[in-house]
């Protein structure tokens, strides 16, 4: 199962980086990029701020020590890139489905909903939902279903 897990993450992570590499995007919707950027430096300042004060630190100074950025100006710029990634990443997988047809049914969706909150230590699917929005799960569980999909069609290459 160990092995099996292991593979399953290489295969998404090489996955992953050939598509983010090998697709361009002509046009990003700027307004998600923006609502994904403000949820990243909220989490991001977040953490500093909680875990910071649990150390004796100002939110600054944790964003150095605890995050490992050089200061919050170099946090917001990184953050800002990622928010762009993370984009892209969702338009490639979002395409993908398209193309491959590939759907999140309502009952895939409340039987995943399931595992995920048990995975991730919740004791209800209400509370996980409520953590995390209905609309972030659904992205995730395409994402999944799409990768899935890429990995099990994938034609495996050894390289020299």
């Amino acid at each position: 199962a160990l092995r099996e897990a292991l593979n399953y993450n290489s295969y998404y992570d090489q996955i992953t980086e050939f598509l983010m590499a090998s697709c361009e995007v002509k046009q990003y919707d700027e307004e998600a990029v923006e609502t994904r950027r403000q949820s990243l430096l909220e989490e991001y300042t977040s953490y500093a701020e909680y875990y910071g004060s649990l150390y004796g630190m100002d939110t600054e100074m944790a964003i150095q020590y605890l995050l490992g950025f050089s200061s919050k100006e170099a946090m917001e710029e990184e953050v800002r890139q990622y928010a762009y990634d993370i984009e892209k990443n969702s338009m490639i997988i979002e395409e993908i489905a398209r193309l491959e047809n590939i759907e999140l049914t309502d009952a895939v969706f409340a039987s995943k909903a399931e595992e995920y909150a048990i995975s991730y230590g919740y004791e209800d699917v209400q509370s996980f939902m409520n953590d995390y929005g209905e609309e972030v799960v659904r992205e995730s569980m395409l994402a999944e279903l799409v990768m899935t999909f890429l990995i099990e069609n994938a034609v495996l290459i050894n390289a020299d």
